[in-house]
């Protein structure tokens, strides 16, 4: 603080002094500018959160790789071109995707979704790849005790959730839902909606009952989305043999991650299994 002090005195050194005095200091600024720019605001202490998601359909089998970050730090389109090479389709650059309440491949992080800017990596098809039979993970979505008031001008129904093998699960879906069984009343107009369920392991049947104002084709439209319980990396690593596909390439893409950024990124790997139905 006593350089403030002496800011009264400077007059003292004359105008030669002051000029150059200036000069320098503003040098002195762009170069602080220019080293602190260079570098990176990530090291193995302060890492970069990168959020992973593999994504499977479950009626095609069509699988896909998601990542995004937080933050608007330099570098992530550098780093995801780089994945794209070395995992993605061959000659297949990532492509960015906007994020909005429609983009069903992050619902396992909404609303948390809505600030991450994703890029999207198509995946090579495995020919030999033979889904297991029976399923280890089974997404049923289905309409119990449907019935329609064609007078009132509306359709009641369960919507049951069944998920083998599969957590966190999340149903998307645009209606104009007049009555539910959850703990805050619907919006009164035709609106995207997000139900997600955090159940406990063990746990795979949920159930929410709805009144919509009928549609014109009588049915709805359901996207649903979860993390498969074996499909967490590194959470799961000792059980990597039963997350098929998605464990194969996270076990391959953590150690890429560690060899290309040396530890300055920190990555949150999870495989998600899909898809969308109509009731």
């Amino acid at each position: 603080y006593n350089l403030l002090l002496t800011l009264p005195f400077a007059h003292r050194f004359g105008h030669r002094v002051l000029s150059r005095s200036v000069v320098l200091a503003i040098l002195a600024t762009g170069i602080a500018i220019g080293i602190f720019s260079i570098r990176s605001p990530f090291d193995d202490m302060h890492q970069k959160r990168l959020f992973v998601l593999h994504h499977e359909n479950l009626q095609t089998h069509a699988q896909d790789l998601h990542i995004a970050a937080a933050d608007g730090a330099p570098g992530l389109e550098l780093l995801v071109a780089d994945i794209a090479k070395e995992f993605g389709v061959t000659d297949a650059p990532a492509s960015f995707i906007t994020m909005n309440d429609n983009n069903t491949d992050w619902n396992p992080l909404y609303p948390f979704s809505s600030f991450l800017s994703p890029y999207k990596v198509d995946l090579p098809s495995d020919p030999s790849f033979v889904p297991p039979s029976p399923p280890q993970e089974q997404f049923i979505i289905s309409a119990v005790n449907s019935t329609v008031d064609e007078a009132a001008g509306t359709r009641s129904f369960t919507l049951k959730v069944h998920h083998t093998g599969i957590i966190w699960t999340v149903i998307a879906f645009d209606a104009h839902v007049l009555k539910w069984t959850l703990d805050d009343s619907p919006p009164d107009e035709f609106a995207r909606h997000h139900i997600k369920e955090a159940s406990f392991y063990g746990e795979d049947t949920w159930s929410v009952d709805l009144t919509l104002k009928l549609p014109l084709t009588g049915l709805l439209k359901v996207d649903y989305i979860g993390i498969g319980e074996k499909r967490m990396w590194p959470g799961k690593k000792s059980e990597k043999a039963g997350g098929g596909r998605a464990m194969m390439l996270f076990e391959e893409f953590d150690r890429y991650l560690e060899e290309t950024t040396g530890g300055t990124v920190d990555a949150l790997l999870l495989g998600c299994v899909g898809g969308e139905t109509v009731i």
